[in-house]
């Protein structure tokens, strides 16, 4: 298995990788966005880790379900050899019922279809998006039911799905504090 391409210095247009996103250019001859070999690169930045990817925007029919993509939701890898990834589970790869399994990171702000962008892949105490259940210590998992959100999986049972990371805090108002561990993909 090929190593990850970890980037020491990666172009960040503002400097903060959970809050970047560009927007390709519509100019004739300047489609591409600026450092275009970052696309699929990791970088880390203290406790946190990072892979930079593209919303996929090639088809928009299901986005009326889950609606644009929002912080702290979960990205499901949609294509992995172009690192596209989507906010919904219906559009990743293997459908709905593959989207446990396709967990590729989480969006840490709202960012337009067709934009570049990080996906936080390990970090302590992030904010996921839950189903409002699930304590301390508690394994999370992406929800089967082509819902946008982290389930829990009881303490003592074995993963069914993918693991995102362990529970840190009770969720409130359906957002889990979660010590997030997802594999990036080389």
């Amino acid at each position: 298995m090929p190593h990850t391409r970890n980037i020491i210095s990666p172009w960040i247009g503002n400097g903060d990788p959970d809050t970047f996103h560009e927007t390709p250019s519509t100019l004739p001859g300047l489609h591409l966005p600026y450092a275009p070999a970052d696309l699929g690169g990791v970088y880390e930045q203290g406790d946190r880790s990072y892979q930079k990817v593209v919303v996929d925007d090639s088809t928009a029919s299901d986005r009326q379900a889950i609606g644009l993509v929002a912080a702290n939701q979960l990205a499901y890898w949609t294509n992995k050899a172009a690192y596209r990834v989507s906010n919904s589970p219906a559009l990743a790869i293997g459908g709905a019922a593959g989207a446990p399994n396709v967990v590729a990171g989480i969006f840490r702000h709202a960012v337009t279809l067709g934009d570049q962008c990080f996906i936080l892949q390990r970090g302590r105490a992030i904010p996921v998006v839950s189903d409002g259940s699930g304590g301390v210590s508690q394994r999370a998992v992406a929800l089967a039911t082509g819902v946008n959100r982290v389930i829990t999986v009881a303490l003592g049972t074995a993963l069914t799905y993918q693991g995102v990371g362990v529970y840190t805090a009770t969720p409130i108002a359906n957002v889990a504090i979660i010590d997030v561990d997802i594999p990036c993909i080389p």
